[in-house]
């Protein structure tokens, strides 16, 4: 009975992809330079941009909250550190 439910695990597991990914230790051996020539081969160059506009898409929001919320901040600080001294 165990037997047959680790079977179905690891036929389920395989056919997510994750584990067919993770055990294929040949990609691990490869150099990141070979990487990048095959994928220039197979796929162009534009291959080599694959899933950069997904890195786009949640880098530039995150980054206009850090620094909009960096200057109002700094500017807020500087207010109260630098209080106005009328002669």
């Amino acid at each position: 009975m165990c037997a047959a439910a680790g079977a179905r695990t690891a036929g389920s597991a395989s056919a997510s992809g994750a584990a067919a990914v993770a055990a294929q230790p040949a990609a691990a051996s490869a150099s990141g330079l070979a990487m990048a020539r095959h994928i220039v081969r197979s796929e162009g160059v534009l291959g080599l941009y694959r899933g950069f506009g997904a890195s786009i898409v949640t880098f530039v929001p995150s980054s206009a909250l850090w620094w909009g919320g960096y200057g109002f901040y700094q500017r807020l600080l500087w207010r109260q550190a630098r209080p106005c001294v009328r002669l």
